[in-house]
C-alpha cells in the first residue's frame, strides 16, 4: 500500500508486482505526463475455480434423478457430509495446487448433490416447504459469506483456521437430517414401493396351488364313489379288490406328482417370465413417462439457466476486476481489491436470501423478465469493468444488491410453481431434473468468464495523467 499526500490528506492506491498491475512511463518533472496503466488482474479468471466447482456438480444432476430414488435418504445425506468436511479439510492442509483442486471438487459434490436431494426431499411435504427450503439456501449463501468475510477480516483468523472452523456445518447437518428434522408421514424410499410393486405382480400370477388342490379332491372324490361300489359288489373276490386299492393309490400318486412337478417347474417358470417382463416393461413405460414430464417444465428451466449465466458471469469474471482504490469502510482502512470483492460476494448473497425468502409475499410465474433483467446487469457490469465510470464502491455495492435480488426471485419463483403446478407423484422427479438448469447455466458461465477476464485485462485504461490521478483518487474511481 502506497499512501500518497493530497491538499494534506492521506488517500491510499493499491500497487502491485509489474507481473500482475504495471504502471508504465509515469514522470514528473514539474509538468504533468501522459501514460497508460494496466489492470490489476489474476493470472487465471476466477472462472477457473467455478469450472472445477461446478461440472462435478453437472455430471451429478445430470445422472442422480434417474436412480437415486434406489438408495435411503439417510445415506445420501451422509455421501453429503462426508465430502463437505472433506472439502474443508483438504483446502485448508494442503500446499499442492492438485490436491486444493480436488477440494474444490469435493465441495462441488457435497453441495451439489446436497441440493438435488434435498430439493427432492421437499416434495414429499406441503408446497409451502419449498419457499423455507429457499429461504434456507439463500441464509445459507450470506452465512457463509459474512462469516468467511468476519473471520478473516475482523478476527484476522487464517484462511487455513477459518476453513476448519467451517467442518462443523456439515457435521450439524446430518444431525439435524437425523434427530431435527420432520420425517414425512408416507415412505419416501422407493425401494420399499418396488417390493410392493413385486408383490402386487405376484398376486396377479394364476392361483395354480388352488387348482391343484381342486384336482386333488375331485381324485378322492371318485376313489370313495368307486369303494362304494366294491363295497355293494359283495360278489367279486378280494383279488379284485385288491387291484383297485392299487389303482386307487397309482391314481392319488399320480397326481401328487403331477403337482410337485408344476410347483417345481411351471408355476416357477411362469412366474419368473412375468416377473421379468413385468420390470422391463415398468423400466420403459417409466423412462418414457419421465421424458414427457420435461416439456411443461421448460417456461421454468430456460430462465433458471439464463440468469444463472448472466449472475455467475458477473459474479466470476468481473467482480475480480472492478476495484475503486482509496474507498474506506466504518474504521481508517482502505478496502483493498481482495476485500472488496469479498464485500461484492456478500452482498450478492444478502440480495439472494431477501428474495428467496419474499414467495410468500410476492409470486409469479413470468421468471422470464428476471432472466431478461440479469443479462442487462451482465452488459451494465461488462462497460463498469471496461471503462470505470461509476463514482463509488457504495453504488456498485447497491447494484450488487439488486443483481442478488433476480436470482434469488427467479430460482424461488420457479420451484415454487413447479410443486403447484406438477402432481404429487412426478414432483420429486421435476423438482431434482429442474435444478439441472442453473447448474448447466453455472457452467455455461464459468467456461465464458476465462476468455472475459483475458479480455479485459488485455485492454489499458484510458490515459491519464498525474494530476487527473491524483484528482481521482478522493472520489475513488480511477482504476
Amino acid at each position: 500500500i502506497q499512501k500518497i499526500e493530497h491538499n494534506g490528506d492521506s488517500h491510499c492506491s493499491e500497487f502491485k508486482h509489474a507481473s500482475s498491475c504495471e504502471v508504465l512511463n509515469i514522470t514528473v518533472d514539474n509538468r504533468t505526463e501522459s501514460s497508460y496503466v494496466k489492470r490489476c488482474c489474476n493470472v487465471e479468471s476466477t472462472g477457473v475455480i467455478l469450472l472445477a466447482d461446478i461440472l462435478p456438480t453437472l455430471i451429478i444432476k445430470l445422472i442422480a434423478p434417474w436412480c437415486m430414488h434406489l438408495v435411503p435418504y439417510w445415506i445420501r445425506i451422509l455421501v453429503c457430509t462426508v465430502a463437505s468436511i472433506s472439502s474443508f479439510v483438504l483446502v485448508a492442509s494442503s500446499s499442492i495446487e492438485a490436491l486444493v483442486i480436488f477440494g474444490v471438487v469435493c465441495a462441488s459434490i457435497g453441495s451439489g448433490f446436497g441440493e438435488i436431494v434435498f430439493l427432492s426431499y421437499t416434495s414429499h411435504f406441503d408446497k409451502s416447504t419449498v419457499s423455507a427450503w429457499s429461504s434456507g439456501t439463500g441464509a445459507a449463501g450470506i452465512g457463509g459469506a459474512m462469516t468467511y468475510l468476519l473471520l478473516t477480516t475482523v478476527a484476522n483468523l487464517s484462511t487455513d483456521v477459518t476453513l476448519y472452523i467451517q467442518t462443523a456445518v456439515p457435521i450439524v447437518l446430518f444431525l439435524s437430517f437425523l434427530f431435527i428434522l420432520k420425517k414425512p408421514g408416507k415412505k419416501v424410499n422407493l425401494v420399499s414401493k418396488r417390493k410392493d410393486t413385486t408383490a402386487q405382480l405376484s398376486d396377479r400370477i394364476p392361483p395354480l396351488d388352488k387348482e391343484m388342490d381342486g384336482a386333488i379332491d375331485n381324485e378322492k372324490d371318485s376313489v370313495q364313489d368307486n369303494e362304494k361300489d366294491d363295497a355293494v359288489d359283495k360278489g367279486k373276490d378280494s383279488v379284485q379288490d385288491n387291484e383297485k386299492d392299487d389303482a386307487v393309490d397309482k391314481r392319488k400318486d399320480n397326481v401328487q406328482d403331477n403337482k410337485k412337478d408344476l410347483d417345481g417347474t411351471e408355476q416357477g417358470h411362469v412366474r419368473k417370465g412375468y416377473k421379468a417382463v413385468s420390470f422391463m416393461k415398468k423400466r420403459g413405460l417409466e423412462f418414457v413417462h419421465h421424458i414427457k414430464l420435461i416439456p411443461p417444465l421448460l417456461k421454468y428451466m430456460i430462465p433458471l439457466f439464463l440468469v444463472y449465466v448472466g449472475e455467475y458471469l458477473i459474479n466470476q469474471g468481473l467482480f475480480e476486476l472492478i476495484y475503486y482504490p482509496n474507498t474506506r469502510g466504518a474504521g481508517t482502512d482502505c478496502f483493498d481489491q481482495n476485500a472488496q470483492y469479498r464485500w461484492y460476494q456478500a452482498v450478492y448473497q444478502l440480495g439472494v436470501f431477501l428474495s428467496r425468502s419474499s414467495v410468500n409475499i410476492f409470486s409469479t410465474r413470468h421468471v422470464w423478465i428476471f432472466a431478461a433483467l440479469q443479462l442487462g446487469n451482465f452488459a451494465f457490469f461488462f462497460c463498469e469493468a471496461v471503462y470505470k465510470f461509476l463514482p463509488s464502491f457504495w453504488l456498485m455495492i447497491v447494484l450488487v444488491l439488486y443483481e442478488g435480488l433476480l436470482g434469488g426471485a427467479t430460482y424461488v419463483n420457479a420451484f415454487y410453481h413447479i410443486t403447484k403446478e406438477v402432481k404429487p407423484e412426478n414432483r420429486e422427479f421435476s423438482m431434482g431434473l429442474s435444478s439441472v438448469a442453473d447448474t448447466c447455466g453455472i457452467a455455461l458461465a464459468g467456461f465464458l468468464s476465462i476468455p472475459i477476464h483475458n479480455y479485459i485485462c488485455a485492454n489499458f485504461v484510458p490515459h491519464f495523467d498525474i494530476a487527473t490521478y491524483n484528482s481521482t483518487l478522493s472520489y475513488g474511481h480511477f482504476y
